[in-house]
C-alpha cells in the first residue's frame, strides 16, 4: 500500500506550488480578501494538473483546468444558489460533463484526464457555496486568480529546465543492478541450495526489473519521451539479461565460479558503482567508463568458461553505449508505456460515458445523502465518492483501500497539529510545508499521497469554514462517500475487468514469443530491435500483471486468481529465458528456423485458444525442449490451457 519509489519524489515541483499558495493566503490574510483561500486550492490544484514534460503540453493541460474550473466553480455556485433541487441538478451536469473526459485504457486502468478530474472536484466544491451571480463570479475570479499565480511561477518565473527526475530514475535503475551483481557474487560464495537462488530470482530479478520499468513511465511523463534516457533504459535492461544469465549458468552448473571470473565480476560491481556515481552528476561524463568496460572485456575474455566470458562482455557491451546522443529523435517504442491524457478534449467511447452517468448517479447520491442528514462538511463525503469511483470495479475497491490508508495516516498527523490549537494564521503556515510534500509525491504512491494531502486539505477547509470535531467528521465523511462509490460501482452498469483480460494475455504471449523468436536468431546488428523487442515484452507483460491484481480486487475466486498469477509467472519466464538465449546461443538469421517457426506457430495457437476457448494440444505434440527458453515456452502453453480451463468452468457455473 505504501510502496516508495525515491526516483518519483520531485521537490523542486512541491516548493514551486507550495510558494503560489503561501503567496495566496499571504495576501488573503494582509488584505482580508477571504475569497483568496479558494484562490490557495485552485493553484494547488492547478500544480497537481501539471504533467510535467514539454511547457507546451504542461501549458495546454494547467490552461485548461484553469478555465474549465473558472467556468464550473461559477456555474456549480451559482446554480447551487437558486434551491436543493436546481443545486442537484447543476452537480449531477457538470460532473457528468467533466467525467466525460476520462480516457479508458482497460490494460493500465483508468487515465483520467487530470483536469477533468480536479474539475469535477471544483463542481463539488461551488455547489456547496451557494451564492448569487456577482458573489459567483467574484468566487470565480479568485478561482482564476489562484490558477494565473500557478501557472505563472511553473511556466515563467520558475521554470524547472533540470533533469531531476532522469537522475533519479538512472540512479535508482543502476542501484538495483548493483545490488543484485553483489547478491549474485554473495550468493556464489556462500553455495546456497535451490530455494536460496529461486529467492533470489523472485527478489532482485523482480526490483530491478521494477525499477526499469517505473523508469520507462518517468521517461514519458516527466522527460518528455527522451531518447536519451530511453535509451539508457534499455542499455540498463541489457545489464540486467547478462545478469539473469550469470545466475542460470551459476545455478545450473552448481559449481561456484572460479577465483578469476570472481575477481573479474568484482571488476564488473566497480563499473556499475562507477556508472552510478556519474549518472548521479548533473552532466554524466561517459568516457572513462568506456575505457573501464574495456579493460573487462579483456579480463572477461580471458575467462576459463566461455558463457560467463559472454555475459561479461554483453554487459560491458551495454555500459559503454550507455548514454546515447541528447540530439537524438524520440523512440517510438517508448510510446508502449501508458500515459495519461493532459486535457480536457477526446471523443468519449462508450465505456467513458457509462462511466459517467455512473459517478455522476453516485455523486448525487452522496451529495443528497449529506443534505438530508445535515452532515456536516458533507462535501468531503461527496469529493471522496467522486475519487473513489474508477470504470474497473476492482481499481474502484483498490482506490478506496489507499484511500482509507492515507487517510488514517493523515488523520493522526491531522491530530497532531490540531492538538496545538493552532490560530488560523498559524494554520496557513503549516498548510505551505504540507503542500510541499503533496505536490513531491503525488506520482510516487496514492496512499502516500493521501497522507500529506488529508491534514492540509483539513487545515484548509478550517481556514475556509472554522469547524469542531474536524477529525470525526473527516471520518464520517470519508467511509460515506467510499461506501456509496463501491456501491455505485456495483450497481451502477457494473464493469469488471475480466472480460478484458484476454485482449492483454494475447498480446503478452505475442510480445513475449516475438522476442523469443528475435534471440533465437539475432546477430550482433540486431541490438536495437532486441532492446525494443525486450522493451515491448515486458511492457505487455506489466499489463497482465496488473489487469491481474485488479481481477484479485474485484473479488474473483482463488483459482481464476491464481490461474492468472501463474501466466503472468510464465511469460516472465519466457522473458527470461530469451534473454539468456540471445547471450548464451547467439544464431545467425538464418539459424534454427525450424524452432523460430514453431514459436511462431505456439503465438498464433495460444492466441486461437484464448479467443476460442478451446484447447489445442497439437502444436507442441512432437516438441521436446532441450533449452531453458524451450522450457519456457512449454510452461507458458501449460500456464494459458490452466487459465482457459479456469475460465470455462466459471461460465459454466454461472
Amino acid at each position: 500500500m505504501f510502496v516508495v519509489a525515491p526516483e518519483q519524489v520531485n521537490f523542486n515541483d512541491g516548493v514551486r506550488a507550495s510558494l503560489s499558495i503561501a503567496l495566496l493566503l499571504a495576501v488573503a490574510f494582509s488584505f482580508g480578501i477571504h475569497d483568496l483561500k479558494f484562490g490557495a486550492i485552485a493553484a494547488f490544484w492547478t500544480c497537481l494538473c501539471d504533467p510535467l514534460g514539454e511547457d507546451r503540453t504542461r501549458f495546454r493541460a494547467m490552461t485548461t483546468f484553469a478555465v474549465g474550473g473558472f467556468v464550473v466553480i461559477i456555474l456549480g455556485s451559482y446554480g447551487a444558489y437558486h434551491g436543493l433541487v436546481a443545486s442537484a441538478a447543476t452537480l449531477f451536469g457538470l460532473v457528468f460533463v467533466c467525467s466525460l473526459t476520462r480516457t479508458y485504457q482497460a490494460s493500465f486502468g483508468p487515465g483520467p484526464a487530470q483536469s477533468g478530474l480536479l474539475a469535477a472536484i471544483a463542481a463539488v466544491i461551488g455547489v456547496s457555496t451557494p451564492r448569487p451571480l456577482d458573489g459567483a463570479l467574484q468566487l470565480g475570479a479568485s478561482f482564476m486568480i489562484g490558477s494565473g499565480v500557478a501557472i505563472a511561477l511553473a511556466l515563467l518565473l520558475w521554470r524547472d529546465r533540470t533533469d531531476n527526475a532522469g537522475r533519479l530514475m538512472l540512479v535508482a535503475v543502476f542501484t538495483r543492478l548493483s545490488s543484485m551483481l553483489r547478491a549474485l557474487i554473495d550468493l556464489d560464495a556462500a553455495d546456497g541450495g535451490p530455494t536460496t537462488w529461486r529467492d533470489f530470482d523472485l527478489e532482485r530479478r523482480r526490483a530491478t526489473r521494477l525499477a526499469i520499468e517505473r523508469g520507462r513511465t518517468i521517461v514519458l511523463r516527466a522527460l518528455s519521451g527522451s531518447h536519451q534516457y530511453g535509451h539508457a533504459l534499455d542499455m540498463a535492461a541489457r545489464i540486467l539479461s547478462a545478469l539473469i544469465a550469470l545466475g542460470y549458468h551459476r545455478q545450473e552448473t552448481s559449481r561456484p565460479f572460479d577465483p578469476h571470473d570472481r575477481q573479474v565480476m568484482i571488476q564488473f560491481e566497480s563499473l556499475l558503482k562507477a556508472v552510478l556515481e556519474e549518472v548521479d552528476k548533473p552532466s554524466p561524463s561517459m568516457e572513462h567508463l568506456k575505457e573501464s568496460a574495456s579493460s573487462l572485456v579483456e579480463a572477461a575474455n580471458a575467462s576459463q568458461v566461455d558463457v560467463i566470458a559472454r555475459c561479461l562482455c554483453f554487459a560491458a557491451s551495454a555500459v559503454s553505449n550507455l548514454m546515447a546522443p541528447s540530439n537524438a529523435s524520440v523512440d517510438d517504442g517508448a510510446s508502449a508505456s501508458p500515459t495519461i491524457a493532459p486535457g480536457f478534449f477526446h471523443t468519449p467511447t462508450a465505456p467513458v460515458w457509462r462511466h459517467a452517468l455512473r459517478v455522476s448517479i453516485g455523486v448525487l447520491a452522496s451529495y443528497s445523502i449529506g443534505i438530508w442528514f445535515d452532515v456536516t462538511l458533507s462535501y468531503w463525503g461527496t469529493i471522496s465518492t467522486l475519487v473513489v469511483m474508477q470504470p474497473m470495479l476492482g481499481n474502484t475497491w483498490y482506490r478506496v483501500a489507499e484511500r482509507a490508508a492515507g487517510s488514517f495516516a493523515g488523520g493522526l498527523v491531522a491530530t497532531v497539529l490540531l492538538i496545538l490549537e493552532p490560530s488560523q494564521f498559524l494554520m496557513a503556515v503549516m498548510v505551505v510545508p504540507l503542500a510541499v510534500l503533496v505536490i513531491s509525491v503525488r506520482t510516487v504512491n496514492y496512499a502516500i499521497f493521501m497522507v500529506a494531502l488529508t491534514p492540509m486539505f483539513m487545515l484548509l477547509s478550517d481556514l475556509i469554514k472554522p469547524t469542531d470535531d474536524l477529525l470525526l467528521l473527516r471520518f464520517v465523511n470519508e467511509t460515506l462517500g467510499a461506501f456509496l462509490g463501491l456501491a455505485a460501482g456495483f450497481l451502477i452498469f457494473p464493469t469488471s475487468d475480466t472480460p478484458k483480460i484476454t485482449t492483454d494475455v494475447e498480446a503478452a504471449v505475442v510480445a513475449n514469443i516475438a522476442f523469443a523468436v528475435a534471440a533465437s536468431r539475432h546477430d550482433t546488428e540486431d541490438a536495437n530491435e532486441l532492446a525494443r523487442a525486450q522493451r515491448e515484452a515486458g511492457v505487455a507483460s506489466s499489463r497482465v500483471e496488473m489487469a491481474a491484481e485488479r481481477v484479485r480486487m474485484e473479488g474473483n475466486d482463488q483459482a481464476h486468481t491464481e490461474a492468472l498469477r501463474d501466466v503472468v509467472a510464465a511469460l516472465r519466464a519466457v522473458c527470461g529465458a530469451a534473454a539468456v538465449t540471445e547471450i548464451l546461443n547467439p544464431q545467425p538469421p538464418d539459424a534454427n528456423e525450424s524452432r523460430v517457426n514453431l514459436y511462431n506457430r505456439v503465438a498464433a495457437s495460444l492466441q486461437m485458444q484464448l479467443r476460442t476457448g478451446t484447447i489445442d494440444d497439437s502444436v507442441l505434440s512432437d516438441f521436446e525442449p532441450n533449452d531453458l527458453l524451450g522450457r519456457a515456452v512449454v510452461d507458458l502453453k501449460g500456464a494459458i490451457d490452466a487459465f482457459i480451463r479456469v475460465r470455462r468452468a466459471n461460465r459454466t457455473s454461472c
